[in-house]
């Protein structure tokens, strides 16, 4: 007879441990972890691993990321709820939540505050784009939502080389502002 594992047993550990010159002390582990309730009927028990760092100023290692049962990768979350989730820590300091690129020559960054940088590293506001264009395609347009709710276009393209700045259908040209440009270059609009 089997006593039944509960979710959040540990089910194995592989720690890393040294000398600090008056004591050992453990720098690292990774743990197996139950993760979900056993199912005693078809013999299924889900699992997750959890990887543990220290700092200088820790005691024990702290949990820094998980894999789950689900196979979704949590960095900084015991929980993540996605595919691939970041929760920025106190641990993290000014580094930024997420990055590609090197500290030299970083590409894209979302930084503690949620915003994101591409080509920048220091981003100002929600979106901040440097040393580049941001290219639309395929009947796409840059929208904003009004205090009411309604969303207006502020410059849009069509798939038939019509570039307009404004739509008279989300009421832009009510306040002053349509203007449409054809393939062939030429403006139209209302005042």
């Amino acid at each position: 007879d089997y006593a039944i594992v509960q979710n959040g047993d540990t089910l194995g550990r592989l720690q890393f441990r040294g000398s600090t010159g008056t004591t050992t002390r453990a720098a690292a582990h990774i743990l197996s972890l139950v993760d979900g309730v056993p199912d005693s009927v078809n013999g299924l028990l889900p699992g997750a691993i959890s990887f543990a760092t220290s700092l200088a100023t820790d005691i024990f290692p702290v949990e820094r990321a998980r894999i789950t049962s689900t196979g979704f990768l949590g960095i900084g979350s015991s929980t993540p709820w996605a595919q691939f989730s970041v929760n920025p820590t106190s641990a993290n300091g000014a580094a930024p939540s997420f990055a590609i690129g090197s500290s030299t020559a970083t590409r894209f960054v979302v930084t503690n505050a949620g915003n994101v940088g591409i080509g920048t590293t220091s981003p100002q506001g929600k979106l901040h784009v440097s040393g580049g264009n941001i290219v639309l395609d395929n009947n796409r347009a840059i929208q904003f939502t009004g205090i009411a709710g309604d969303i207006r276009s502020l410059v849009s393209y069509s798939a038939s080389d019509v570039q307009t700045f404004g739509t008279a259908n989300n009421n832009w040209a009510a306040n002053g502002f349509d203007m449409t440009f054809t393939s062939a270059r030429s403006a139209g609009g209302a005042a």
